[in-house]
């Protein structure tokens, strides 16, 4: 009598920091993505690799074949580094990691890593349970500040600097010439080459069809305006003005599912100081 055995999906998950080898695990591969398994494995005409991602968080319960997401908060989501690849029949090997541009990330003790096929294509990267603390009126937000607000998690950035030729929205920040900050206070086009730039605060430039208010000199603290802005948050890296500050949204607030696999690691925090790489290998079995 002939006796199939079940087929099986066995993975192993590998991370790097500056060269030395920190996490080495075998992962549980867990129910909830059992449909995907086929699709990521075979690289199906379906697959749609840039819903794959890859999650971080500080739970330290063992995985279970139940689990549906990664344990504790604070946890973080990000897509993958790369494309995926295949290094031999049956496997496919996926580049995850965390890297200093994941800022919602930073101050995460690591002890838990999920592996999700993504089908709902939510935003990343996205933050769940982190403590950044929320906007306020009129607070100075240094470069590099990060906040929370109702849409998720944003991050202070300098103004960009001028462009010539381009259509400029009332109301965008940007660094001129002189390192000033200048405000859109007409919107319109900017003309071919610098304008003669205003260098008191709150005189006023036109830029061809543009004009610009001088807000703050160089070497100012952005601080945030009188009122909350309108978060603009429909995708990752778009920038609110608000007061003189540039917001930059970072993190949203949403999950990837369904979860592939689990698996726990030695912990350790994720400073942002250096990347963690790696890869995160799924094999079909018997």
């Amino acid at each position: 009598m002939l006796i199939k055995r079940p087929v099986t999906v066995k993975g192993h998950v590998r991370l790097w920091r500056r060269g030395l080898l920190v996490v080495d695990r075998p992962n549980l591969t867990v129910t909830a993505g059992t449909s995907a398994y086929a699709e990521l494995v075979g690289g199906g005409p379906t697959a749609n690799w840039g819903a794959v991602a890859f999650g971080i968080g500080s739970g330290t319960a063992a995985p279970a074949k139940s689990d549906t997401d990664l344990g504790a908060t604070p946890k973080y989501y990000r897509g993958l580094n790369g494309s995926p690849s295949y290094p031999q029949a049956g496997t496919v090997s996926l580049p995850i990691g965390v890297t200093t541009a994941d800022y919602a990330g930073y101050g995460i003790t690591i002890a838990e890593i999920g592996l999700y096929a993504n089908s709902a294509l939510v935003k990343l990267p996205s933050a769940v349970g982190t403590s950044f603390g929320g906007w306020s009126a009129s607070t100075a937000k240094a470069v590099g500040a990060v906040i929370t607000a109702t849409a998720g998690s944003f991050r202070s950035v300098a103004p960009a600097a001028w462009s010539a030729s381009t259509t400029y929205a009332a109301g965008v920040l940007i660094t001129d010439s002189n390192g000033n900050i200048q405000k859109c206070t007409t919107a319109g086009t900017s003309g071919a080459s610098h304008p003669s730039w205003a260098t008191a605060v709150n005189s006023t430039t036109t830029d061809d069809a543009a004009t610009w208010t001088c807000v703050a000199l160089s070497g100012y603290s952005p601080t945030t305006g009188s009122a909350a802005p309108s978060w603009n948050a429909s995708s990752i890296g778009n920038l609110t003005f608000d007061g003189t500050v540039v917001w930059q949204w970072i993190a949203g607030n949403s999950v990837p599912t369904p979860m592939l696999a689990h698996a726990s690691v030695p912990s350790f925090t994720f400073g942002g100081s250096a990347n963690y790489t790696g890869t995160w290998n799924l094999t079909f079995g018997v």
